[in-house]
């Protein structure tokens, strides 16, 4: 939940908030047997429990995270429609995602806190129907939205649609200029649906253009090239396919190795 490329799709979206690109940002994919996804259970207590609309769309998405403090955050979002599209996400903490699109399709994403004050704007780009790039426009606290780009991601692809490769650039205040930080290589699938791309990345914007199936292994390099971390992913799958459980063992460079477990519901 707090590590992998999963979790960096947060880091992308929502820089300047709490936790993460298609033309129907409405529903994700059904599971293969025609069930949906209803819950997703880490061992550390956190959790994402989300409730549907009579069609079928998303309604609601409650997300707990737990901290190693013993404390947690626990924060509802409701889902507003404007026909077929997702505009405006309402967390009950008073946070508030805006969306706009251009012909069906997202291209900005605006995020406020404590319903008004606006802490950061995003630009989608896209190449053939994909999202290539994604341009960030936050501020400080007590200051102005920036009108430049102060956090930059390019995305490469596999053939069969899944993403390649993400690459990092963040403002340098001392220069002005955006340095590549970080890249992150996903370097095998599974041949499985994903099913809980969406709801594991807050706006909850779907990713299913992004990762249609389910990522196997990861490697992070920083802004030299040096590989400075390694993620691998293990499932557990029901007779049609869906993903039941999680492993995802994290090892980073002078660290000890991290292991997270997951749990889906249908």
């Amino acid at each position: 939940m707090k590590a992998s490329v999963l979790y960096l799709f947060l880091v992308m979206l929502l820089s300047a908030c709490s936790k993460e690109y298609t033309p129907d940002p409405v529903t994700t994919p059904p599971p293969a047997n025609g069930q949906k996804l209803s819950r997703i259970q880490y061992d550390d207590g956190s959790y994402e429990a989300i409730e549907y609309n009579t069609n079928g769309t998303v309604k609601k998405i409650t997300n707990h995270v737990a901290f190693s403090n013993n404390t947690s955050e626990h924060i509802v979002y409701t889902f507003i429609y404007t026909g077929s599209n997702v505009t405006e996400i309402q967390g009950d903490d008073g946070s508030v995602v805006k969306y706009g699109y251009a012909n069906n399709q997202l291209v900005k994403a605006e995020i406020f806190v404590n319903g008004s004050t606006q802490v950061a704007s995003y630009a989608y780009s896209y190449t053939n129907g994909k999202l290539t790039k994604t341009e960030g426009y936050t501020r400080k606290p007590g200051g102005a939205l920036s009108t430049t780009p102060t956090l930059k991601y390019e995305k490469e692809y596999y053939s069969d649609g899944n993403l390649k490769k993400m690459t990092l650039f963040y403002l340098d205040p001392a220069t002005g200029s955006l340095d590549k930080t970080n890249v992150f290589v996903l370097t095998q699938y599974d041949t499985n649906p994903n099913t809980t791309a969406l709801f594991e990345n807050n706006p909850y914007l779907p990713l299913e253009s992004l990762i249609p199936n389910n990522p196997l292994a990861e490697e992070h390099y920083d802004e030299s090239g040096n590989l400075i971390e390694t993620v691998t992913h293990t499932y557990t799958y029901d007779a049609s396919g869906n993903p039941l459980t999680r492993k995802t063992i994290t090892r980073s460079t002078g660290l000890p190795e991290s292991i997270e477990n997951a749990t889906f519901s249908y």
